[in-house]
């Protein structure tokens, strides 16, 4: 879990959250035809295998932001 106090209230961004807004965001992209690329998910087994992948729990590092480039780079070439 990653958490963050803004003051007002605390948020906390755990791995279930997260995969729920994976979840709604593939859904919303195959009502809209678009493309959904799977992230977290990748970052999970990476991070399993004892690579960092963010900066803070929550946000990529530079590893991470590679990951992601990657991964959608890999998508995109698919499609044209």
């Amino acid at each position: 879990p990653w958490k963050f106090n803004s003051g007002t209230h605390d948020l906390c961004w755990t791995n279930e959250r997260v995969e729920q807004f994976d979840r709604v965001l593939e859904v919303f992209a195959k009502e809209h035809g678009a493309h959904f690329v799977p992230i977290f998910k990748t970052f999970k087994n990476i991070q399993a295998q004892g690579k960092a992948l963010h900066a803070d729990g929550l946000h990529p590092n530079a590893a991470g932001h590679r990951l992601i480039f990657d991964q959608v780079q890999a998508a995109i070439d698919k499609i044209v």
